[in-house]
């Protein structure tokens, strides 16, 4: 499970300047680091990079070179690589469960810093470690810009001011999981690029999915809830490899959705022909009409690569890879829980999961588990929640949406709060607006947060990102950002040093969660894909599916709008 020592590398680059993106060849020089991958590849892309450009970006090289690179990313075309990284990453579109969180591709990282320092950094020194996918970082070293006034090309990198020097490896650490918008302006980023292997995409048919989400019989939902939950986490019960369970993941979705990565071109048949098996196994389980709708409910297409399945077929944005879920409004009573589920409990509660996940009211993102425990050069602030998880749900607390309300009580089982300090238990990418930590005077039950003003919720319970990334690590975060920032220069809500500051209002209203009913009138009455015949077309011609997976996380979640990201990224 190693990799080894060379002197290439395979990378993706990201920054701000105005060149257009492209995928290069490229050789090492003295203002560039050398982390221990295979081959070695840069990209430059403009200002305002998202998703959209760097899939574009890889694709064309692809399209000319050869299919050599595959990159991980997230759902959506217009989330910026930068944002989106320093969170964490989940790519549960793009092969999170192999190659590892967002926070694990960075192989240099270009910032101007608080002090003013314009810096680039990265590993300098490794060594491998048993167990582990990537290398283990022992030392982070960087250089200073003598002339950021000059044109890039007459850049001079030299040694930085002792003081900066000091402060890379916390700065290694702190970037890559600690959140954006606090520890200076991230100018570019290099990114590894992965070996390329086609994109498979497995998902439950129109029918299949009306008959689970919205009828009376939860009967094919839970067992379609169990085999995902088999295949994802518990692959010898269905006699398959690990490393076949390992090539899935998803976003967000209910239960029958997988984005596999396989060289194997009967990868997705043969995944459907696990999922019949298994049906006939629990027949007896389903009731009559279910029996029948049951052996036909999944269906697979086969594409290039994840963006090839989400580009827009015309109009304005006609090329470009859009969002699977779709942009939309976010209120400020909105307060979701991302909670993060251990592995260890989804295997000890198989049918308790399947429960809260087979009714399809709420979905589970399932970019953790597999080796993305393992693929990280464990250096970064990304929490041990996130590393042992096999998933994470999103869900309103006390939000009266059935199976949803089932979830709180649930947390005290999956980490210990008796110990005297708040253990990491939820999910940075997507943090709500209105989301604590648990209370302050009883740490085993959650903030109330429909029952509390803002003021009394800040006062009363622990905050957010104790949550995110415990108490310990986020002791030290609050450290680094004072040596590094201790003017606070860099401030937003919800970032590391950041204080919420509340005034007390005559006026101030209790948040009310809203109505199980209201959600309901919300519900789109076209929100599945067009015949199985018209997607595999479409895919050919390297057309848009998003309307499968935008429609059946709408059934899943039944309520796009929840997803809110809350922290300021300085781009």
């Amino acid at each position: 499970m190693h990799s080894s020592v060379s002197e290439e590398v395979s990378r993706f680059e990201v920054d701000v300047f105005g060149r257009t993106g492209k995928v290069t060849n490229s050789k090492s020089n003295a203002n560039e680091f050398k982390p221990p991958f295979s081959k070695r590849q840069k990209h430059r892309s403009i200002l305002g990079e998202n998703f959209d450009k760097v899939y574009r970006s890889v694709r064309d090289f692809n399209e000319r070179e050869g299919y050599k690179y595959h990159v991980v990313g997230g759902a959506a075309g217009t989330v910026s690589p930068m944002g989106w990284t320093w969170q964490g990453g989940l790519a549960g579109t793009t092969g999170g469960r192999m190659y590892g969180f967002g926070v694990d591709q960075v192989l240099q990282i270009e910032a101007v810093l608080p002090n003013g320092e314009h810096v680039r950094f990265g590993p300098t020194s490794w060594e491998d470690d048993e167990g582990y996918l990537y290398p283990r970082t022992t030392k982070v070293s960087g250089v200073c810009n003598e002339n950021p006034e000059d044109d890039e090309v007459n850049w001079n990198w030299s040694a930085c001011p002792e003081d900066t020097s000091a402060l890379f490896d916390d700065l290694w650490f702190a970037f890559r999981g600690g959140g954006g918008g606090t520890w200076g302006i991230v100018l570019s980023v290099h990114l590894q690029l992965q070996d390329y292997m086609p994109f498979h995409f497995v998902r439950p048919t129109e029918e299949c999915g009306f008959a689970m989400f919205f009828s009376n019989d939860n009967s094919l939902g839970s067992l379609m809830a169990e085999f995902s939950i088999d295949y994802y986490f518990d692959p010898d019960a269905l006699n398959i490899t690990r490393e076949q369970s390992n090539a899935c993941s998803a976003s967000n979705v209910p239960p029958g959705l997988f984005n596999c990565y396989s060289e194997d071109p009967s990868f997705g048949d043969n995944l459907i022909s696990l999922y019949q098996d298994f049906v006939s196994e629990h027949s007896e389980r389903l009731t009559e009409e279910m029996t029948a709708i049951a052996s036909q409910c999944l269906t697979t297409v086969t594409a290039k690569s994840y963006g090839d399945t989400e580009t827009f077929l015309d109009g304005p944005h006609k090329g470009k890879v859009q969002d699977t879920i779709q942009p939309g409004y976010v209120t400020d009573l909105t307060a979701t829980v991302n909670q993060l589920l251990p592995k260890t409990w989804i295997l000890n509660n198989k049918k308790k999961f399947a429960d809260v996940w087979g009714t399809g009211l709420n979905a589970v993102y399932l970019a953790f588990g597999g080796d993305a425990e393992f693929a990280h050069d464990q250096t970064s602030s990304l929490s041990t929640a996130h590393r042992e998880a096999g998933g994470m749900i999103y869900y309103t607390p006390g939000g009266g949406w059935g199976a949803v309300d089932a979830v709180d009580p649930l947390v005290p089982e999956m980490y210990d709060f008796t110990s005297g300090v708040i253990p990491p238990y939820t999910g940075h990418n997507h943090l709500g607006p209105d989301r604590y930590g648990p209370l302050k005077d009883d740490p085993s039950k959650p903030c109330p947060i429909y029952e509390l003003t803002s003021l009394e919720a800040e006062t009363m319970c622990h905050s957010a990102l104790e949550s995110v990334f415990g108490t310990e690590v986020l002791n030290r975060l609050e450290t680094i950002k004072k040596a590094v920032d201790p003017n606070g220069m860099f401030d937003c809500f919800r970032c590391v040093g950041n204080t919420v500051d509340i005034e007390p209002s005559s006026d101030t209203k209790e948040t009310l969660p809203p109505a199980a009913d209201e959600m309901a009138d919300n519900e789109s009455s076209s929100i599945f894909p067009p015949l199985d015949s018209e997607i595999d077309e479409a895919v050919e011609e390297s057309s848009s599916a998003a309307a499968v997976q935008f429609g059946l996380s709408v059934v899943g979640f039944a309520a796009v709008a929840l997803f809110s990201c809350n922290e300021l990224v300085m781009l």
